[in-house]
């Protein structure tokens, strides 16, 4: 059947209307199928995303890791040399401390003992020269009757050590000279104790050592001075001969 001539621009009116509604439909799926890829690509970036910041985190972790490794490593090396350091000092101070163990005295004990005394015979020497022999020194003064009544017993400790050992009384009054020390010893029949006067020097240097004590003669002042040097703490007080000769043993 033909169509009749009038309708045919109709009908090519709606052939066009239905191939331009394919065309729309299928760009409109189109465009729904792009956004949906879109939608879909945009969790799998997010996923992507917060999948690489862990990543990220984990390796600042390791890093911190390897820092704080590293750190304590630093630390330690430090800390050796810091060690070493100590040591060393410590040696050289042991060293140091060593000597002067071995000689028994320090710089303030050893002073007094250098400087030089004339006895009451008019010999000149130190304490230091009298190494050898463990000295027993008894601080004195004339005038003092607790001085002479621990002077007995020293004479007596004196007589019963002999020549092993050596006692000496030093007097404080530093403006007497080796005559008065001479009268003192005869009076008082003091024969075993060598007697001497102190120089204003040697009784600074005393006191120094020793404390203002040394210099009070009626607290009968006194200190041993070992064979090797070694000078012993100031004792006061009174001391029988038993007692001073005992504490000549291994002196």
């Amino acid at each position: 059947m033909t169509a009749s001539p009038r309708f045919l621009p109709t009908l090519a009116a709606a052939l066009l209307l239905l191939l331009l509604g394919g065309c729309a439909s299928s760009g409109s799926a189109a465009n729904n199928n792009s956004a949906a890829g879109s939608i879909v690509a945009t969790p799998q970036a997010a996923i992507s995303s917060k999948a690489a910041k862990p990543s990220e985190a984990a390796m600042t972790s390791k890093s911190a890791v390897t820092s704080k490794a590293a750190t304590p490593s630093a630390t330690t090396v430090t800390s050796e040399a810091t060690v070493t350091s100590e040591a060393t000092v410590t040696s050289d101070a042991a060293m140091t401390n060593d000597t002067i163990a071995m000689a028994g005295v320090t710089a303030a004990q050893a002073a007094w003992k250098k400087l030089p005394i004339t006895d009451s015979v008019g010999k000149t020497f130190t304490i230091g020269d009298l190494q050898g022999k463990p000295v027993f020194v008894e601080f004195f003064a004339t005038w003092c009757p607790n001085c002479r009544s621990q002077l007995q017993n020293t004479n007596q400790a004196a007589q019963q050590a002999g020549p092993n050992a050596v006692f000496l009384a030093l007097s404080v009054e530093t403006d007497l000279n080796a005559s008065d020390m001479a009268k003192y010893k005869a009076d008082n029949n003091f024969g075993s104790v060598d007697f001497a006067v102190m120089s204003p020097a040697m009784l600074a240097a005393v006191v120094a050592c020793f404390g203002h004590d040394a210099a009070n003669p009626p607290t009968t002042p006194h200190v041993l001075v070992s064979s090797r040097g070694g000078v012993g703490n100031l004792h006061t007080g009174m001391e029988d001969a038993s007692t001073i000769t005992a504490s000549l043993t291994g002196a």
